[in-house]
């Protein structure tokens, strides 16, 4: 039988160590509620599958809104023979409440505001965001 050497960490053992010394907070995850302990100081998710349903379901929200908005702002004709306009919006954005409630136990589904508008840079380029 052929032994293979442990593989390398990414950290020394020292630098494990000191994280693992600091001092823990509370949170509780956005996702499922539940209270967990981490070292950083924003965390949001106790687990990476929490943290990526999160994420997928405020992509897919996200990129539905986005289409809707864009419409209205850069296509007014078109917008205005579907009926796309704020009623439209805040209704779907209801529905994505009726969601939360029925499939969250009423948890939002988003960020707090302070914390979203931090998030967007407030000067786009002519080459925009930079993705």
């Amino acid at each position: 039988m052929v032994a293979f050497p442990a593989p390398a960490s990414s950290r020394s053992l020292a630098a494990r160590l000191a994280v693992a010394a600091r001092p823990k907070h509370q949170f509780r995850c956005l996702e499922c509620d539940t209270p967990f302990q981490s070292v950083e100081d924003r965390a949001e998710f106790c687990c990476a599958g929490h943290r990526k349903a999160w994420n997928n379901r405020r992509a897919i929200r996200g990129a539905q809104l986005y289409d809707l908005v864009m419409a209205m702002r850069f296509e007014r004709g078109m917008a205005v023979k579907l009926a796309i306009g704020w009623a439209l919006i805040c209704r779907l954005a209801s529905a994505y409440r009726d969601a939360d409630n029925a499939l969250r136990a009423g948890r939002r589904s988003w960020r707090k505001p302070q914390t979203a508008i931090a998030d967007i840079p407030l000067a786009y380029g002519r080459e925009g965001d930079g993705r």
